[in-house]
């Protein structure tokens, strides 16, 4: 199982660690350009993977009623983030 990050991570040792041995799970995160060590062929893959879904978080944060939670109910909230994705991505 893989858990995708961003260069935030890198540094945190013990929480690779506490990943691994706790949920058997690898960390996986982009090196920075001044490590020796690069960034596995396997992992730009997953990687590649993170960064659609982000994006497609920004373009639903475009609109102010999801991003500011203005709806009371979560049935409403929750229908007009359907209502936004259709919006985005009908082709």
């Amino acid at each position: 199982m893989y858990l995708v990050g961003d260069k935030g991570y890198a540094r945190n040792i013990k929480a690779k660690q506490h990943l691994k041995k706790t949920y058997k799970t690898e960390l996986i995160y982009p090196h920075r350009k001044n490590q020796k060590v690069k960034t596995p062929e396997k992992s730009k893959q997953l990687l590649k993977k993170r960064y659609v879904i982000e994006n497609v978080f920004a373009k639903l944060k475009r609109f102010n009623r999801i991003c500011m939670r203005q709806d009371k109910l979560v049935s409403t909230y929750k229908g007009f983030i359907f209502l936004a994705s259709i919006m985005l991505f009908k082709k």
